[in-house]
């Protein structure tokens, strides 16, 4: 029997990366939720980079929360280890370890760096 290498984690960022920029606006809405609903999560964002080299701030393209500010600094949030092109899970402690979240009251934390054509994170 063949066995497959299969990590669920790249499995889903391949098929944001590959699909998010030819669906739009419409997709990221529908992922966000799903996402939120799979994960059970208070929020769900998808982000893009406004700098880089290194990349310092960031835009929100959708959010699961209205609320969400449209743009934010990278620095002392988890979004920022992101930004090094790393998947991040951190499933305690968010509002203690980082200080711009102390005013959240997140627990955990997953995040998943996407790429464009070039294979830059964004």
């Amino acid at each position: 029997m063949t066995k497959f290498n299969f990590d669920p984690y790249k499995a889903l960022k391949a098929l944001v990366e590959v699909t998010a920029s030819h669906v739009g606006n419409d997709f990221l809405e529908v992922i966000c939720f799903e996402l939120k609903k799979l994960f059970e999560a208070d929020l769900v964002f998808i982000s893009n980079a406004l700098d880089c080299n290194p990349i310092t701030k960031v835009s929100v393209l959708y959010s699961t929360d209205e609320h969400t500010d449209k743009i934010f600094d990278l620095k002392d949030t988890p979004c920022e280890l992101v930004y090094k092109d790393e998947i991040i899970i951190i499933n305690e402690n968010v509002k203690l370890d980082f200080e711009k979240e102390t005013s959240n009251d997140f627990e955990s934390y997953f995040g998943i760096p996407l790429h464009n054509g070039s294979d830059t994170c964004i």
